[in-house]
C-alpha cells in the first residue's frame, strides 16, 4: 500500500527521470528555424494516443501535437514519451528540421514519464510537485484538481536550446503515475498561460479517454470485452473491419485490411531508421 512518503519519492524519481533523460543530450540544442520547401507536403497521421497495462491508461496527445515514436519506450516498468507537432515530426535524420513555424505555430515539445503499476496512485499535491522539482524559481503554481501544474525557472534549460522557464505537472491516472513537462524556446507564449492549457489538455483528454477505455483482449483471456470503437478520429480501435491510423494496437488487435486495399501501417511494421539515443533524439526534435 502506497503512503504519503513513498508516493513523493515516486513523484522525484519521476521528475528526476524525466530531468535526466531531457538534459543528457549530446547535441549543440534545438533549431527553430522554418524549411518550409520540404516540410509543405501533406503527411501521414501521427500517433495521438498510447495505451499502458490491460486495464489501459490511456495518454492521449492535445490538439496538434502526437507521439514521436522513435522516442516512445512503453514496459511492464513504466514508460517514456515524447510529443510534438503531428506535421512537423519525420523520419529522423541528422539533418533535418522538424518544425515550420509558417506551417504549424509555436513549437514545443511535452515529455511525459509513466510509472509502473501502483498499489494507490494518487495524484500529487501541489506542495509534493514543488518539492520534487526543486525550482530555482517558483513562478506560477495552479492547484488544479485533476492536474496540479507549477511554472518554474530551472538551474538550466531543460532541453537544450529552450527557455530556462518550463511548466511540470503530474496526476495519478488508474494505478499510474504521469509527470508532464512542457519545454519550449525563449518568447514562446508556451513558456506562458498557453503552456498551462496545453497541459491542462494532455490532462483532461487522456482522463476521459482512460475512464472510456474497456480492458484490452489477450490471447489467455479470449472472454474478456472488446474495447469498443470510438468516434474520435485517430483512436485505437478494436475492430478488424475498421482499421484506423493513430494508435499503438497490440498484436492481437491489429486490424486487417479489407480486401483490395492495403494493409494499415502500425509501429511494428513501418520501417525505421536505426535507432537513435534518447538524448540525441530528444535534443533534435527541432533540429
Amino acid at each position: 500500500m502506497s503512503t504519503p512518503i513513498s508516493s513523493g519519492r515516486r513523484l522525484l524519481a519521476l521528475l528526476a527521470l524525466t530531468a535526466t533523460l531531457a538534459g543528457c543530450s549530446d547535441s549543440a540544442g534545438f533549431s527553430f528555424a522554418s524549411r518550409s520547401a520540404e516540410l509543405g507536403r501533406t503527411l501521414p497521421r501521427g500517433l495521438t494516443e498510447i495505451r499502458m497495462g490491460h486495464d489501459p491508461v490511456v495518454i492521449s496527445a492535445p490538439d496538434g501535437f502526437c507521439f514521436d515514436q522513435q522516442s516512445l519506450d512503453r514496459g511492464p516498468d513504466g514508460g517514456f514519451a515524447l510529443l510534438a507537432r503531428c506535421e512537423n515530426l519525420r523520419s529522423l535524420t541528422r539533418h533535418r528540421l522538424f518544425f515550420d513555424r509558417s506551417k504549424s505555430g509555436e513549437p514545443a515539445v511535452i515529455s511525459a514519464t509513466i510509472s509502473g503499476p501502483l498499489e494507490n496512485a494518487q495524484t500529487p499535491s501541489l506542495e509534493a510537485l514543488v518539492s520534487a522539482s526543486h525550482p530555482v524559481r517558483l513562478l506560477a503554481s495552479h492547484p488544479d484538481a485533476l492536474m496540479p501544474m507549477i511554472r518554474m525557472e530551472a538551474a538550466a534549460p531543460g532541453v537544450p536550446g529552450t527557455s530556462t522557464t518550463q511548466w511540470r505537472g503530474a496526476m495519478a491516472i488508474g494505478d499510474r503515475l504521469i509527470a508532464v513537462s512542457l519545454f519550449a524556446p525563449e518568447g514562446s507564449p508556451y513558456l506562458g498561460s498557453e503552456g498551462a492549457k496545453l497541459l491542462r489538455e494532455v490532462a483532461r483528454r487522456s482522463d476521459t479517454r482512460s475512464r472510456d477505455a474497456l480492458p484490452l483482449v489477450s490471447a489467455a483471456d479470449p472472454q474478456r470485452p472488446v474495447a469498443r470503437p470510438t468516434a474520435l478520429a485517430q483512436t485505437e480501435s478494436s475492430q478488424a473491419d475498421t482499421p484506423q491510423a493513430g494508435t499503438l494496437q497490440p498484436e492481437t488487435l491489429r486490424p486487417q485490411p479489407r480486401p483490395g486495399s492495403d494493409a494499415p501501417r502500425t509501429v511494428a511494421q513501418a520501417p525505421r531508421p536505426e535507432k537513435s539515443s534518447r538524448r540525441w533524439r530528444i535534443a533534435n526534435l527541432f533540429n
